[in-house]
């Protein structure tokens, strides 16, 4: 539990410093999907020098050639890629409450393919606590207008965040259970993930030449923010190895009520009475559906 609620304070973190280096960039439509691939570039580095320091290199040539390690990768296509670019492009055209209103159902859409095909279970106390932090993170999320620029394509976008991340983190599941540790796991996910938007994305929707002008303005956020979110999957992909997808995922939720302290900290932005409260919400929510009585 610790863990997962680690990850989703590391993600907020990670998110409210991506924000304070695209803020020159609010213009450029493109600007999130850049800073995405970079964010996962610098995550895989950091990965590297972790896996270099463990001497793990071999474990990673082992994965490589086994079910385990080719299924996260596939679930780093699901959850970079797929998820994080519908996680942006929603942003773009449903405004940033809206989409996080929507992507907040893929803790719940795991829980249901945890069941499905796994057979896991919830007691009651846990649907109660994931509904419980649903609704906050609802609550708060479309509390402020939304300005759709184009709502079919949005909702697509926002549904594909949805699936990509539900999925992947299940997958995560699955390979754990198959000796691969959170560190293999994680080198996997970024290294695929960075290499499709180096390849693929980022000479499909702009090039690398703003990706380079983005670099050159806003590296050492960009640096601290992958840290962050690095020390994030990590925790996440411990937790979900450690207590399943359909715990771990609510427990990294609470990246919104987070995310609220980290924009007092580090921007000045005071919250609301009710956002306080929605934010104690979310967190016991998340901790009731992850509670597992011994």
């Amino acid at each position: 539990m610790f863990y997962g609620l680690l990850g989703g304070c590391l993600w907020a973190l990670d998110t409210v410093l991506l924000s304070i280096a695209m803020a020159p960039f609010e213009l450029e439509w493109t600007a999130p999907l850049i800073s995405t691939g970079l964010h996962d570039l610098f995550s895989a580095l950091w990965m590297g020098g972790l896996i270099t320091l463990k001497r793990k290199w071999s474990a990673i040539g082992h994965a490589l050639r086994v079910r385990s390690g080719r299924m996260v990768m596939a679930a780093a296509l699901l959850g970079g890629p797929v998820g994080m670019s519908g996680y942006v492009f929603a942003v773009q055209f449903l405004g940033p409450s809206l989409t996080a209103g929507i992507s907040s159902f893929y803790p719940a859409l795991s829980a249901i393919l945890c069941w499905v095909f796994f057979g896991q279970k919830l007691r009651k106390s846990q649907i109660f606590g994931l509904c419980l932090c649903l609704g906050c993170i609802v609550a708060m999320s479309v509390s402020g207008q939304s300005q759709a620029s184009n709502y079919v394509f949005g909702l697509i976008m926002a549904i594909c965040c949805v699936v990509g991340w539900a999925l992947e983190g299940v997958i995560v599941q699955q390979s754990m259970k198959e000796d691969l540790d959170n560190e293999i796991c994680l080198f996997l996910r970024q290294s695929t993930s960075a290499t499709v938007f180096a390849f693929l994305i980022i000479p499909l929707v702009s090039s690398w030449s703003f990706a380079g002008t983005v670099l050159d303005q806003s590296w050492l956020l960009l640096l601290a923010a992958s840290f962050g979110g690095t020390a994030s999957y990590l925790s996440y992909y411990k937790a979900i190895g450690q207590i399943g997808a359909n715990k771990a995922m609510p427990l990294n939720s609470t990246y919104c009520a987070w995310a609220v302290v980290f924009a007092f900290l580090l921007q000045g932005t005071i919250p609301t009475l009710v956002q306080g409260i929605l934010c104690v919400g979310i967190v016991a929510g998340a901790i009731l559906c992850a509670y597992e009585p011994s």
